[in-house]
């Protein structure tokens, strides 16, 4: 879609957003890997009706971006069972999930878990309805976890107790079969709290239906220090969805008592002939780097009382139209700053993606 009628019909919105209606945006959903959506080729009771055990579960790049061709805001997961009518039970289950770097697992539990490690399922109890062959475990997140279109991801789940006295029980689960293009590789030992893998299943492990939705910021890029050695950082105030009024670009640990200018674009890689990210030495700014578009700018008075509490925020109401869906922006905050020894006397922020769900 061209991006280029969305910017001045967003700058038209700016002072209407109370005449914008919210819309409440449907989880999507999707079986990975692609290759098992009809089924897996094997059956399995781990992790979820085995004794207590800690298991965790990886998906290649590959097949996460079979289905998802962009970053998205992972909100629930669901395993599906093999065959009918085995009892309704129930367990005590915590699922965390973080981005894998990819390769081998490692033994050490901990050490297959990244800084975006969240516990999208805190501990507590679940219950298996009577299976039916499709996905009965549903197990909704806490809290969003946002994929970034580009990393294989890991599972970690700990099953602390069970309704059959922590005992193995008969509930089976849908399961690939080992295969080198599967896309999946798992481990566990038991005992939820072990820390150490000493059961591989290379090549093997469960199928998963994601709930997502699109609609998400993703920060990148680093800023440069301004007054008092703080450095700007750009927010955003809510989700960016279709019919979101309230949506609205922050700054913060800015200097304050100045002006702040949010310049953004459809583009990260490119502004016309200038290549992003762009070093802004070449034009008098020692240290900082453009790194998103400036097709608009826009500008906003920075408050505040002491070096880096400088706050300012920009409305951005989103229009509430589907066509938006899956829309790119890219943004970044200049601040005047006389302090960064510089010809122009602006330090930036770091940059932010915008995917309008």
């Amino acid at each position: 879609m061209n991006p280029t009628p969305f910017r001045p019909c967003v700058l038209a919105l700016i002072g209407l957003a109370s005449l914008l209606a919210s819309v409440t945006a449907q989880n999507k959903q999707t079986i990975i890997p692609k290759k098992y959506a009809g089924g897996g080729t094997a059956r399995t009771l781990v992790p979820f009706s085995e004794q207590p055990l800690h298991y965790q579960q990886t998906f290649s790049a590959a097949v996460m971006k079979e289905q998802l061709s962009e970053p998205v805001r992972l909100r629930g997961i669901s395993f599906k069972s093999k065959g009918t009518g085995d009892a309704s039970m129930q367990i005590e289950v915590q699922l965390s999930i973080s981005s894998f770097s990819g390769g081998p697992l490692n033994a050490v539990f901990s050490r297959n878990m990244k800084a975006d490690t969240v516990t999208v399922v805190p501990k507590r109890f679940v219950t298996l309805p009577v299976s039916t062959g499709g996905f009965d475990l549903a197990l909704p997140f806490a809290q969003d976890w946002i994929w970034d279109g580009e990393s294989a991801i890991i599972l970690d789940i700990q099953i602390y107790s069970n309704g059959n006295q922590s005992r193995q029980f008969f509930y089976w689960w849908d399961s690939i079969a080992p295969d080198l293009q599967g896309g999946v590789n798992a481990q566990y030992a038991l005992g939820a709290n072990s820390t150490i893998a000493n059961v591989p299943l290379s090549n093997q492990g469960l199928m998963a239906q994601f709930d997502y939705q699109k609609g998400l910021t993703m920060n990148y890029g680093a800023g440069c220090k301004g007054q008092g050695g703080f450095v700007p950082k750009i927010g955003a105030s809510s989700l960016p969805t279709v019919g979101n009024p309230n949506f609205r670009i922050n700054v913060s640990s800015a200097r304050p008592q100045t002006f702040g200018i949010l310049m953004w674009g459809s583009s990260d890689k490119n502004w016309g002939p200038v290549t992003l990210p762009f070093a802004l030495v070449n034009i008098g700014i020692p240290n900082c780097t453009l790194l998103a578009e400036p097709l608009d700018l826009v500008a906003a008075q920075i408050t505040g009382g002491s070096p880096g509490s400088g706050i300012g925020s920009l409305p951005f109401p989103i229009p509430p139209s589907s066509l938006l869906i899956g829309y790119n922006l890219y943004m970044q905050w200049a601040v005047i700053d006389d302090t960064n020894n510089a010809a122009l006397d602006l330090v930036f922020s770091d940059a932010m993606r915008v995917i309008i769900g």
